[in-house]
């Protein structure tokens, strides 16, 4: 797939790179999606959460993740396989790990 780097920022990048990484089978979600920075996160192949950011380093848009993770942007499938590094999805869904509500109001609908 083109990278959309020529048509928008980071949100444009973020999304090619999040169906990149949804076509290899695992969950992507794009956090901040309408801000100046958005972070798309993910899982590793350990199932560990990842953020990752688009920068733009002496003119050239990069996808930056972890201590050392880091691809061209111009390339999401690319770097789609790096974070991924196995096509199979075996981790938690990102959505069950939201916060929920605390307190004394948990559950209270119901027991009315």
């Amino acid at each position: 797939m083109e990278s959309s780097y020529v048509h928008g920022g980071r949100a444009a990048l973020l999304t090619d790179l999040q169906d990149e990484i949804r076509v290899l089978g695992r969950t992507a979600l794009i956090a901040l999606g309408s801000s100046d920075h958005p972070v798309l996160y993910t899982t590793d192949a350990d199932g560990r959460r990842v953020a990752v950011v688009a920068v733009r380093i002496g003119g050239e848009w990069w996808f930056i993740w972890g201590k050392r993770g880091q691809a061209p942007a111009a390339a999401p499938g690319r770097a789609a396989r790096m974070l991924v590094r196995h096509p199979r999805s075996d981790v938690v869904d990102l959505f069950a790990r939201r916060p929920r509500a605390r307190g004394f109001r948990t559950g209270w609908a119901e027991a009315a």
